[in-house]
C-alpha cells in the first residue's frame, strides 16, 4: 500500500499569514499500479487539513491550558479562519474536481465488475 499522497495543494490565508494554512491532500491508492483486491470509491481519499499554528511554548501553552480548564473563553473564539484568496479558487475547485472524477472512475469498475459476476451466476 502507498504512503504517500498523489497530488497536494498549499492554500495560505488571504491575511498572508503563513500561520493560517490549508492543505487538500488527494489519495488514490489505486493509481500506483498495485493490484486492489476490488475497486471501490473508498480507494480515493481527500484529506483536509487546517493548520492555525501557535508559536508558543510550554509554559506559555500549560498556562492556557489551565485557563481553559477554568473556563476561560477567548474573545476570539476557540479557533481561527483560513480566508481562501480569489485566485486559489481554480486550483481548490481543480482538485475537488479531481477526487469527484476518480471517484467516479472507480465506481464504473465497481459496476463493470458486478455485471460481470451476475452474468457468471446466470
Amino acid at each position: 500500500m502507498k504512503d504517500h499522497y498523489d497530488e497536494c495543494e498549499l492554500f495560505v490565508c488571504d491575511c498572508s499569514d503563513t500561520a493560517h494554512q490549508l492543505v487538500f491532500q488527494l489519495w488514490d491508492f489505486g493509481s500506483d499500479g498495485e493490484e486492489l483486491w476490488q475497486p471501490a470509491k473508498e480507494n480515493v481519499n481527500l484529506t483536509v487539513c487546517v493548520y492555525l499554528n501557535q508559536f508558543h511554548g510550554f509554559w506559555a501553552r500549560l498556562w492556557i491550558a489551565i485557563k481553559y480548564v477554568f473556563g476561560y473563553r477567548s474573545k476570539y473564539g476557540e479557533f481561527d479562519v483560513v480566508n481562501i484568496r480569489y485566485e486559489d479558487v481554480p486550483r481548490m475547485k481543480a482538485i475537488l474536481d479531481k477526487f469527484v472524477s476518480r471517484i467516479e472512475k472507480y465506481q464504473v469498475e465497481l459496476d463493470e465488475t458486478d455485471s460481470k459476476r451476475n452474468l457468471v451466476q446466470d
